[in-house]
C-alpha cells in the first residue's frame, strides 16, 4: 500500500507530512519498550523527505508510536569503518573520542501556523560516541533542552528523558534506536491528537549535518511551523 492510499489524499504530501505506523509490540523480545531488543522493520520506513548537505551520505529514517511512547531508528553508512586500513577513530591518542549529537523536536498538537514554541514543545538532545570496530555498541543519553524563542519554557529543561542505543552494524553502518517515553511529551494523546509536529537531526561535530524533511540553511528548530507533520495511524 502506498503512502496516498495510506492517508486517503495524496494532497496531504504536499505538508511535508508523513505516516508513522503503530508499533507491534511483539517486536520487542520482552515485552518492553525500553530496554531497545526491538527492531523497526521496512513498514515503518519514513518517505525520503530528507535534506543533506552532502547528498552522497544516505540515511534511512524508521518511526513508530504507541501509548506509552515514540520510537525512532536511524540508518547511515559509516564511512570511517568502511576506508580500508582506517584507524578506529576511538583509539586516536589524542583529544577526545568522537560524538554524534541527536536532535529530536516534537509538538504534539501539529500547528503549522504557530511559529514559537509553546508548552506542547519538547526538545530533546542526546550523544554517545561513534560506534567502532572496537566497539561497536554505545548507549545515547538523553535530556530535555530548552527551544530558542520559545515562549513557554518548560520547567523540566535538562532532566534525562528518553534513551536509546548506537551500534555499528556489519562494520559498514551505523544503526540508531531511539525510545522517548509518554511521559517525556506533555499532551501526547496519539488516538485524540493524531497529529504531530517533529523535526530530528543528527551530526558529528566537524562533519555534515543530517536533517528529516528541512534545510539546515533555515533555523528550522526556532520554529514550529517548519517541522514536518507526522500523523499517526494504526
Amino acid at each position: 500500500m502506498g503512502i496516498a492510499e495510506k492517508l486517503g489524499d495524496p494532497t496531504w504530501l504536499f505538508d511535508l507530512g508523513f505516516p508513522v505506523s503503530r508499533f507491534d509490540v511483539t517486536l520487542s523480545k520482552t515485552g518492553l519498550l525500553d530496554d531497545l531488543t526491538w527492531e523497526l522493520g521496512e513498514r515503518y520506513e519514513l518517505p525520503d523527505l530528507v535534506s543533506l548537505s552532502d547528498p552522497e551520505i544516505p540515511m534511512r529514517l524508521r518511526a513508530a508510536w504507541h501509548e506509552r511512547g515514540l520510537f525512532f531508528q536511524m540508518e547511515i553508512p559509516d564511512q570511517q569503518n568502511q576506508k580500508p586500513n582506517s584507524p578506529s577513530p576511538s583509539h586516536s591518542a589524542e583529544g577526545p573520542k568522537p560524538l554524534i549529537i541527536y536532535r529530536i523536536f516534537l509538538n504534539t498538537r501539529h500547528a503549522p501556523g504557530i511559529q514559537r514554541a509553546n508548552s506542547h514543545c519538547v526538545h530533546f538532545l542526546g550523544h554517545s560516541f561513534v560506534p567502532t570496530k572496537d566497539k561497536p555498541l554505545y548507549s545515547i543519553s538523553f535530556r530535555i533542552a530548552a527551544i530558542a524563542r520559545s515562549k513557554d519554557q518548560s520547567p523540566a529543561v535538562g532532566t534525562p528523558m528518553g534513551c536509546g542505543e548506537v551500534a555499528l552494524i556489519n562494520g559498514a553502518m551505523t544503526r540508531s534506536k531511539i525510545f522517548i517515553p509518554a511521559h517525556g511529551l506533555f499532551g501526547y494523546s496519539p488516538i485524540v491528537f493524531p497529529d504531530l509536529s517533529m523535526h530530528f537531526s543528527c551530526h558529528r561535530p566537524n562533519e555534515n549535518e543530517l536533517h528529516v524533511a528541512r534545510s539546515s540553511r533555515m533555523p528550522v528548530h526556532e520554529n514550529p511551523s517548519l517541522w514536518s507533520h507526522a500523523k499517526l495511524i494504526d
